[in-house]
């Protein structure tokens, strides 16, 4: 069970990282294109 609950809080942190890189290199990526 103990693997279980690793492989969830890993894919969680993992989404968490993945949202939060995309929501900081789309405002970038959308002012540098403005310029």
């Amino acid at each position: 069970m103990k693997r279980v609950l690793v492989l969830l809080v890993a894919g969680a942190v993992a989404s968490g990282v993945a949202a939060y890189t995309a929501g900081v290199a789309r405002p970038s990526a959308s002012v540098a294109a403005k310029r």
